[in-house]
């Protein structure tokens, strides 16, 4: 498992990792990752805001189908998730996120669990997240799979924690346990920047 911590003054980069997609538009390949070693927990590197770079402008598509510039959310912590309706430790991570946005309910965090899913519909998302009770969790998409593309995604989880600011903490490959005591601790200090 990759944890990267996204910062000029760690002089860490974002991977950029490309996903594969052929020009008959055959579906992208996504690698599906398991969960961080038992009992492993994200921790979030103090990186001074001003080193932070800015998110890049990405689209997905609300739960009526129309396009959000995840830029919107600017003035909250957002942790953007990218998941496959398949992928077992997505589930793993989904269940967490969904936790974690019930318990930060007065609106200074949003979770945004992208499906990736490129032969499903939002209907199917819906069905999936009420299936499995993920109700604190609205449903997004990007079936082209630009977002996270941009992003250098290629395994699934994947998650990007941006600051208020708009700006990107941390990026993470494999499941978190985001509502853990070090993950919580790390979300609630970015709430109060």
């Amino acid at each position: 498992m990759i944890r990267a911590s996204v910062s000029a003054a760690l002089g860490l980069a974002l991977a950029v990792l490309t996903l594969a997609s052929s020009a008959d538009g055959a579906e992208r390949a996504l690698t599906y990752n398991g969960s961080l070693a038992a009992g492993r927990t994200m921790q979030l590197i103090p990186v001074a805001s001003s080193s932070r770079r800015a998110m890049p402008d990405i689209l997905v598509w609300d739960a009526s189908n129309f396009p959000t510039h995840v830029g919107k959310f600017t003035g909250k912590v957002v942790v953007l998730n990218f998941y496959s309706i398949l992928c077992g430790s997505c589930l793993k991570d989904l269940t967490t996120l969904n936790r974690l946005q019930g318990d930060i309910r007065n609106g200074s965090v949003m979770v945004i669990a992208v499906s990736l899913d490129a032969n499903k519909t939002m209907a199917d998302v819906k069905a999936f997240l009420k299936r499995q009770g993920l109700d604190n969790l609205k449903p997004y998409m990007d079936p082209s799979g630009a977002s996270a593309s941009t992003l250098g995604v290629s395994n699934l989880p994947s998650s990007v924690v941006i600051d208020k600011s708009g700006h990107v903490v941390e990026a993470v490959e494999g499941s978190v346990v985001w509502d853990s005591g070090n993950a919580l601790q790390a979300i609630y200090a970015l709430t109060r920047e």
